[in-house]
C-alpha cells in the first residue's frame, strides 16, 4: 500500500457525513492508532487503488502489434488492445504516431 501520510499541502474535500459515521470513524482509527484522516484515505486507498501496470504483459503486447505484417494489421491490433485496456477498466491506450513509432499513455 502507498505511504497515507498527508499534508497541508495535500489536497483537501469537505465531506458531510451520515449521522454516527464519525464516531465509527474514530472508533476505527483508534483501534488502528491513526487519525480520523488517515482512517478515511486508507478505506479510500482499499476501494480505489492506484492503477498498476505490469511491464511483462504490455511488452507482450507491444511485440504483438509491432510483429504485425501490415499497415492494416497494425492497426487493427492497436484497436484490439485498445478495446482491451478498455474492458478491464486500464486508464492506458496504445497510440500510433505519424513516425510509425507507438506511445503508450494513460488517461487519468
Amino acid at each position: 500500500m502507498q505511504d497515507l501520510k498527508t499534508h497541508r499541502s495535500s489536497d483537501q474535500f469537505q465531506l458531510r457525513l451520515p449521522d454516527g459515521m464519525r464516531d465509527r470513524i474514530r472508533a476505527a482509527s483508534d483501534r488502528n492508532g491513526r487519525s480520523i484522516n488517515a482512517e478515511i484515505v486508507a478505506a479510500l486507498e482499499e476501494k480505489f487503488p492506484a492503477p498498476h501496470v505490469d511491464v511483462r504483459a504490455v511488452e507482450g503486447l507491444l511485440h504483438y502489434i509491432t510483429s504485425s505484417t501490415g499497415d492494416a494489421q497494425f492497426f487493427d491490433r492497436i484497436r484490439e488492445v485498445n478495446e482491451k485496456f478498455a474492458m478491464m477498466g486500464s486508464p492506458l491506450r496504445v497510440e500510433p504516431s505519424k513516425d510509425g513509432t507507438i506511445t503508450i499513455s494513460a488517461e487519468f
